[in-house]
């Protein structure tokens, strides 16, 4: 399947969030742990000593390597969640790939601990899911969440994603696909 989309040229905003676009410059500052650096590049605040939000950094080096190969449309949609009052970086997102045979495409997100359970995943998500179905070529965003996560899934939810199976994950074990489609399809 092909796939014809530009990298967003601005942030997406929501009630308490600017979500701003990453590139591998940011991502290799985060990951040189150069603070000043990657606040500098983002215009956000982060938390000291700098860290990626949990889960980021076991796929650091995947989110760089897929932000540096341009022709590949699908690995520019990885977002950054600045609360907009404090401009502080509370979490990232991502959809990091291309659309499969079915035009659906993964979505993750992750949230500093110190900033979990203020709706920052439930806003970024829902506005997320909304801007990429409306993306020629998407049919559905997926997500694979451990059942035991309850914040995730209802994060998920929030966002409209239904479960649509179950299975295994080698290196997470037990998860739940959630997915919502395009034009308020039923999975």
């Amino acid at each position: 399947m092909s796939f014809a989309a530009r990298p967003a040229s601005r942030s997406l905003a929501t009630r308490q969030l600017d979500l701003r676009p990453l590139d591998a410059s940011m991502l290799d500052a985060l990951a040189a742990g150069d603070r000043p650096g990657l606040e500098a590049l983002t215009g956000a605040r982060f938390p000291a000593p700098l860290q990626p939000p949990p889960l980021v950094e076991d796929h650091l080096d995947f989110f760089r390597d897929r932000l540096r190969r341009p022709e590949e449309p699908g690995s520019w949609w990885f977002w950054l969640m600045v609360e907009r009052a404090s401009g502080r970086a509370v979490g990232m997102l991502g959809v990091p790939g291309e659309p499969d045979d079915r035009g659906r495409v993964p979505i993750g997100y992750s949230v500093y601990p110190d900033r979990e359970g203020r709706g920052y995943a439930s806003e970024a998500v829902e506005a997320v899911v909304a801007w990429v179905l409306d993306r020629p070529g998407i049919e559905a965003v997926r997500a694979t969440i451990a059942p035991d996560n309850a914040p995730s899934l209802r994060v998920a939810a929030k966002a409209g994603m239904r479960a649509v199976a179950t299975g295994r994950v080698q290196d997470v074990g037990e998860v739940v696909v959630v997915e919502r489609r395009a034009g308020g399809r039923e999975p």
